[in-house]
């Protein structure tokens, strides 16, 4: 990707939870979260926006 288009941050959501990870256009997309049984991953492309899976 190139420094105008990568994701800039993920987040997963549970019931009562929110885990948000800031990310960096140096950086690869690669990161660490907790698990969880279930949720809904977020991420957002800074080209073509929001996306989501429930997982």
């Amino acid at each position: 990707m190139r420094r105008e288009h990568y994701i800039s941050f993920l987040a997963f959501l549970t019931g009562d939870t929110v885990m948000v990870k800031k990310l960096y256009p140096e950086w690869g997309l690669e990161t660490w979260l907790p698990f969880f049984a279930h949720g809904r991953l977020l991420w957002c492309c800074t080209e073509h926006g929001l996306f989501y899976q429930d997982i």
